[in-house]
């Protein structure tokens, strides 16, 4: 079943902030791009898609950022985005 838009945005907030990012806009120039370019993302409803440079950054499966699967998250990472759930 494909994710709904406010789902990614979810996951992709969690992502960020487990990875220790506070700011849309140092995770951005983390991953190589504009803040302006990636605060849609996280905002439901954008019809924007993230890029790879994610998973090339950090190892976050596009899997996860989709669909939710947290089967291929490095161990530390799943366990920093439970952490995060809670936020």
């Amino acid at each position: 079943m494909a994710a709904t838009s406010g789902e990614i945005a979810k996951r992709l907030k969690r992502t960020r902030l487990a990875l220790g990012f506070e700011k849309q806009a140092d995770f951005a120039r983390e991953i190589g791009i504009e803040k302006t370019l990636y605060n849609p993302f996280e905002k439901p409803n954008s019809g924007r898609r993230i890029t790879l440079k994610i998973r090339d950054r950090f190892g976050v499966s596009p899997d996860w950022i989709y669909c939710g699967d947290q089967s291929f998250l490095p161990l530390k990472l799943h366990q920093l985005i439970e952490k995060a759930r809670e936020v």
